[in-house]
């Protein structure tokens, strides 16, 4: 018969009595030199809670801003193409971005808190450059009409202050740019136009009262039609021209003024105009002075 004995454990091999070693020795170390690793820690710590004291704390705030650009697309009031509507536009998100970290923005923003309200600001000579440096705007997708804005200072209320400044003066910078201008130009040089017809249509009227008053007897023309006949038709095919052409100019200062009042871009506006067989040499020589100027 076979006798069945339990099987001995290995005994440790040559990396583990090399493990016991270095642990050893590391024991030894700390016993003998523990001191000096107390001192290095308590050295490491005063510093770190010297420099955090030291250190000014900077607090920042963020805000997002949606951003859509009436009057993208041409308008086209006569013909509705639905395949239009799959165009691609312009990016004007660079644009915007531009504008809102511009000197203006910024100069008016300060103006609307007043310096003496921004304690970080109070020791700089040029304030509208040390905001540009603490302003950042960015756009968080390539495709994304949002540009998010990011500042930094030293007052936590300071920061807030700053960002709803800016974004109402990027707002009143763009309404004064794109709207009021526009807006004014257009319904301008409609009523320009619209008057300029009305007193053409009275002229015309007291000439042709005029002739009928001063030529009583018709002579007869080649066409069996007397002149006075024939003048006087000429001039009832001008005054109804003139008739038709204010009808159509009310038309056109109608849809002007809406399009200005909803924020429209003057060349789109022109277009609109166009569509309804309106003279727009005058829109289009002020947009391209405007352009090329810009």
């Amino acid at each position: 018969m076979q006798s069945l004995t339990s099987p001995t454990p290995p005994g440790p091999g040559p990396g583990e009595f090399g493990l016991l070693k270095e642990a050893k020795r590391l024991a030894a170390v700390v016993q003998h030199g523990w001191r000096v690793i107390g001192v290095s820690t308590l050295i490491c710590l005063l510093a770190a809670i010297t420099y955090l004291a030291v250190t000014p704390r900077v607090y920042q705030t963020e805000a997002q801003l949606l951003v859509l650009q009436q009057g993208g697309r041409p308008l086209n009031v006569a013909n509705t193409d639905l395949t239009r509507l799959m165009e691609g536009t312009e990016d004007y998100i660079p644009t915007h971005s531009l504008i809102l970290g511009s000197p203006l923005v910024i100069k008016r923003a300060i103006d609307r808190i007043g310096q003496r309200n921004l304690p970080s600001l109070l020791a700089d000579q040029d304030p509208v450059e040390a905001v540009s440096k603490r302003l950042k705007v960015t756009r968080p997708d390539r495709l994304a009409k949002i540009l998010r804005i990011e500042y930094r200072a030293g007052d936590r209320g300071e920061v807030v202050r700053m960002v709803e400044a800016i974004t109402e003066s990027y707002e009143q910078v763009l309404e004064e740019a794109f709207q009021k201008n526009n807006s004014s130009t257009v319904i301008a040089l409609i009523s320009k136009a619209r008057d300029e017809l009305s007193q053409e249509l009275q002229d015309l009227e007291a000439k042709y009262l005029e002739l009928r008053r001063k030529t009583p007897s018709p002579i007869a023309g080649g066409e069996g039609r007397s002149f006075l006949a024939s003048r006087l038709a000429r001039w009832d095919q001008a005054a109804n021209e003139a008739k038709i052409k204010s009808v159509q100019l009310k038309r056109q200062l109608e849809l002007g003024r809406k399009l200005a009042g909803e924020g429209t871009e003057l060349w789109a506006v022109a277009h609109a105009v166009s569509q309804l067989g309106g003279d727009t040499s005058s829109l289009t020589a002020i947009l391209s002075s405007s352009q090329d100027g810009a």
